[in-house]
């Protein structure tokens, strides 16, 4: 009777390590900033969807992202992982900036590398960026400005290189690195094999 307890707590354990760990659905990351010397600088969050479908325009044709538009790649691009929200503190400050018209994650399923699409305030032009974010305030090249240029990025990590510049800010540039935050059922998991491993302790010492 122990020992089928045993080897069913056992189990129990192994499986909630398993998802404990595994932190490829998460949709939460962490980024980490540093200098050229290797010492970090600030930190930053960000979050994308982790579902659905999020027509990009790739020039300023009016029938762009709209019902009844040209094939996909004519006027625009569908991707998944839109961003969702992004926060900076760099340098002891947090900076004003949001996400752009259209910023996304990579998605391993299809291949998909992070990627942007900037349009103008008064939508005259749109350019369309690969493996790069560029964050700045409320309107085309309000400052400060982050530019985020990535090496790599998967569904758990990502990593590159960064510049910040502004009017009233001296340039600076480093390397980042990327992972994901576990989601809340992991952190569930993990203390919940936690408890099953004091339990199995105590009976084995009873």
């Amino acid at each position: 009777m122990y020992n089928k307890e045993v080897m069913s707590i056992s189990a129990a354990l192994l499986i909630l390590a398993a998802f404990s760990n595994n932190p490829a659905y998460s949709t939460n990351f962490s980024l980490s900033f540093l200098d050229n010397s290797g010492q970090q600088v600030g930190y930053s969050q960000f979050s994308y969807a982790d579902s659905g479908v999020t027509c990009v325009p790739t020039n300023t044709n009016p029938v762009a992202c709209t019902s009844g538009s040209n094939p996909p790649g004519s006027n625009e691009i569908f991707v998944t992982h839109a961003l969702t929200s992004f926060s900076t503190t760099i340098y002891g400050e947090t900076l004003n900036i949001l996400p752009n018209q259209w910023n996304w994650w990579a998605d391993p399923t299809t291949s998909q590398q992070p990627g942007e699409t900037l349009g103008d305030s008064s939508n005259i032009s749109i350019t369309f960026y690969t493996n790069e974010w560029y964050f700045h305030g409320t309107f085309l090249l309000a400052y400060p400005a982050l530019d985020l240029k990535f090496s790599s990025a998967s569904d758990t990590s990502g990593s590159g290189t960064w510049q910040l510049f502004g009017e009233a800010i001296l340039p600076r540039s480093g390397t980042f690195t990327a992972n994901a935050l576990p989601e809340p059922s992991t952190i569930l998991g993990s203390i919940t094999a936690m408890g099953l491993g004091a339990a199995l302790k105590r009976r084995r010492i009873k």
